[in-house]
């Protein structure tokens, strides 16, 4: 399969050498996630906008990817600001003041998106009459992982039937 895919090999650089396509990208992400979870278009502040062209993008466009998605799900406002740009890993940017990172506050942070993604499980349920399959497949997740997930939402006290 190789060979046959190979006829015509494509070079694509990474985006850390395409600057000027990594906003176009990303306002692309934001708009296929939105719409995926059923939530209006966020808008990217200048900030955030000057934090994704500045990243270096070691993950190339899977990073940008995931980052955007975490982005979307910490935006409550329909805006996407610096605090909700979150990379992987810490950045030399992020270590250039000696900080570290504060265990309560990636606590509190963890909460946050857990608390998200269970209202957004909820509410898939309730839009699929409770038809798991409809809702892994609406969701992108497996239906194993759907199931992992009602289970953590009824250990930490959700009704989920």
């Amino acid at each position: 399969m190789y060979y046959r895919l190979n006829v015509f090999p494509l070079k694509w650089p990474p985006i850390r050498e395409r600057r000027a396509d990594i906003l176009p990208i990303a306002k692309k992400m934001l708009e296929k996630y939105a719409l995926k979870m059923r939530l209006s278009q966020p808008k990217l502040t200048l900030e955030a906008q000057s934090k994704l062209e500045s990243h270096p993008w070691p993950g190339n466009v899977r990073e940008l990817e995931n980052v955007v998605q975490r982005a979307l799900i910490l935006s409550m406002d329909g805006e996407i600001d610096v605090q909700q740009i979150v990379f992987d890993a810490i950045s030399a940017e992020d270590l250039s003041d000696n900080e570290e990172m504060d265990d309560n506050a990636a606590s509190i942070l963890g909460q946050g998106v857990q608390q998200h993604e269970f209202r957004i499980i909820a509410q898939a349920l309730i839009d699929s009459n409770g038809k798991r399959k409809e809702v892994a497949e609406k969701l992108g997740i497996s239906p194993r992982t759907l199931r992992y997930k009602i289970a953590k939402m009824r250990e930490c006290g959700l009704d989920v039937d």
